[in-house]
């Protein structure tokens, strides 16, 4: 599993203007089973993104391709990575890859 965060570097405005774009392309994301789970952060400064495997970098490659990144008013960074030793078999299968 990959923990990923994301800091909005933009205006609200702007994210907000990219917000549609950002969602389709996560869930694409999510129906191929790159990622497992996203979220805006409380506070609003950004969000929390669960991805699958352990390449960490080739997750972070991949949201090179996000609209808001692209649009240049969000960064992310790695925070942990670690195989799933405890979980259900659906979290495992998903580490596995």
């Amino acid at each position: 599993m990959i923990v990923l965060r994301s800091t909005y570097t933009g205006s609200a405005d702007e994210v907000g203007a990219l917000r549609p774009a950002h969602l389709e392309w996560l869930d694409e994301l999510i129906a191929d089973g790159t990622v497992i789970a996203a979220g805006r952060l409380e506070d609003g400064s950004g969000a929390a993104i669960l991805g699958a495997g352990t390449d960490a970098e080739g997750l972070l490659r991949a949201f090179d391709a996000d609209p808001y990144v692209s649009g240049g008013v969000a960064e992310y960074r790695e925070l942990v990575s670690f195989p799933a030793a405890l979980g259900s078999d659906a979290i495992k299968e998903l580490d596995a890859r």
